[in-house]
């Protein structure tokens, strides 16, 4: 009976969240005005170029009147160097995957044109990101079905995630394959390796590749990671062969490599070396830092930790456009945010070794994959490196670059209150941030309309994409989201988890 009630919390917890952030995200799609960022104008082109047979280069001309009338509007009023298609380092499958929408809300009339389209695609890729989300985070705490539906929640609720679901960029998508390529290394390390995981791994491995350059370096070090592990298993087993040697239909590491990497490259590599090509590197940065007049910082590696760097993106991730933009509120969110998690930070990491300490004494199999910790912790120091490295560069920290470190800010959030049976804290912590964003999204819209260049732009450049009626039939889906959310908490506490055995 609580394995019943158990599975069914498990589902409904995880609608739940898809629901949050279907809901949140359609009516941010909807109610900010089109192309308030300058991105979304190039992501639109983008797809229109597909739309039309052509791969754009980064100094493409947007079609801007196929896009509708608003596209138009919005180019005339944006410098020479933001009229072109920019974004075009990235290869096509993004906007393969969005043309169909971008298409339709196009061929409709539709405010916005294709952007519609571009947005909604986003929204339903950051709603199925928190399905792994969930399904991760019961896989590093052992099981736990509270841990895997509350580190969901509070990924759906966090103000930012939904404003980033809502807007034209193919975030969603990118952060669908990082946390789903961390979710297959973790279940590898846990239940593997198999040939079954390895090839899923190369499935996503593809996939990311094909998003953008930084999902691509991501990829890249959860694949080695991946390999060292398939390697070092298998060195264990010749050097060992009296433990039984290696399982019937084990992966070998040239058969894994040759698995990962043979589709990658054969699906991908192409667009690269076209990067090469036309701008001189594979990921086309130097280029796109000299068109838009970037300068590298040469500054020592002490100087990227200061507060001055980080307080903004952390501030614009938890709270986007309220009135703590001075900078004694960014300084005071930056404070608790940053302690906060540097103290479950630590609790957790206490959590995990002493699970491995008392397992060990015990003889049995630990509760928390040590192995599945450490994955996350290195891959999301690959995301602030590569921030790091693009702020370096001459480039700005924008705050979406950091939604994989959301992800595991939400695991140290929620393990150890679920452990210590505060649960209900967490509700209370998702229910704060739907709060925000509750009060941010009518704060945000009035920022964006009286920005300097909507003064010279037409109404329209200024107003939500869609009537009331459709904008607001996102509120009752968060309402829905809410209610699954909390009888899912109350059906079921947490279910003790069941150690996993360690692969021979």
């Amino acid at each position: 009976m609580l394995a019943d009630r158990s599975r069914w919390s498990w589902y409904l917890g995880l609608t739940a969240a898809v629901l949050l952030l279907l809901g949140s995200g359609w009516y941010q799609a909807f109610d900010i005005a089109p192309y308030y960022q300058a991105d979304e104008q190039a992501h639109a082109g983008y797809v229109m170029e597909l739309h039309h047979g052509r791969l754009p280069t980064i100094d493409t001309k947007i079609d801007a009147d196929s896009g509708g009338w608003i596209l138009q509007q919005r180019v005339k009023l944006t410098p020479d160097r933001n009229d072109d298609i920019w974004v075009a380092n990235n290869p096509p499958l993004a906007y393969v995957v969005a043309a169909p929408a971008a298409a339709l809300t196009r061929a409709l009339g539709w405010p916005g044109g294709p952007l519609l389209g571009l947005r909604l695609t986003n929204v339903a890729f950051f709603a199925l990101t928190a399905v792994f989300v969930g399904r991760l985070g019961r896989r590093l705490s052992g099981g736990d079905t509270d841990v895997g539906i509350l580190s969901a929640a509070v990924f759906a609720a966090v103000p930012h995630v939904a404003g980033i679901g809502g807007a034209g960029y193919i975030d969603g998508i990118a952060l669908l394959c990082s946390v789903a390529l961390l979710d297959t290394l973790v279940d590898l390390t846990q239940a593997g390796p198999t040939r079954r995981q390895v090839i899923t791994l190369a499935a996503w491995c593809t996939l990311g590749v094909g998003v953008r350059p930084m999902t691509a370096a991501f990829a890249g070090v959860a694949a080695a990671g991946a390999l060292a592990i398939i390697g070092f298993r298998q060195l264990r087993r010749r050097l060992a062969p009296a433990d039984g040697g290696a399982p019937v239909g084990a992966p070998g590491v040239v058969w894994s490599a040759l698995v990962i990497g043979v589709p990658t490259l054969l699906v991908n590599g192409w667009y690269y070396l076209r990067n090469r090509r036309l701008y001189g590197d594979v990921t086309g940065s130097e280029r796109l830092f000299e068109k838009f007049d970037r300068t590298a910082r040469d500054l020592p590696i002490t100087d990227v930790w200061r507060h001055e760097v980080w307080s903004m993106p952390v501030k614009i991730l938890f709270n986007r456009r309220l009135p703590l933009s001075q900078p004694s509120g960014e300084q005071l969110i930056w404070g608790w945010t940053y302690r906060s998690l540097l103290a479950l930070l630590v609790v957790t990491a206490g959590l995990v070794i002493a699970d491995q300490v008392r397992a060990r004494r015990r003889g049995e199999a630990p509760r928390t994959p040590a192995q599945g910790w450490i994955a996350l912790a290195v891959l999301v120091v690959v995301v602030i490196g590569l921030t790091l490295q693009h702020w370096q560069g001459g480039g700005n920290i924008h705050p979406r670059y950091l939604l994989f470190g959301v992800v595991g800010a939400a695991y140290i959030v929620t393990v150890p209150l679920v452990r210590f049976r505060l649960r209900w804290l967490v509700v209370a912590l998702v229910g704060g941030l739907l709060v925000l964003q509750a009060d941010e999204i009518p704060e945000m819209n009035r920022s964006i309309q009286s920005a300097s260049w909507l003064q010279r732009a037409p109404r329209e450049l200024g107003s939500p994409l869609g009537p009331d009626w459709l904008r607001f039939a996102g509120v009752p889906v968060m309402v829905l989201g809410v209610i699954a959310l909390l009888v899912a908490v109350v059906a079921v506490g947490r279910t003790p988890a069941k150690p996993v055995e360690p692969p021979a």
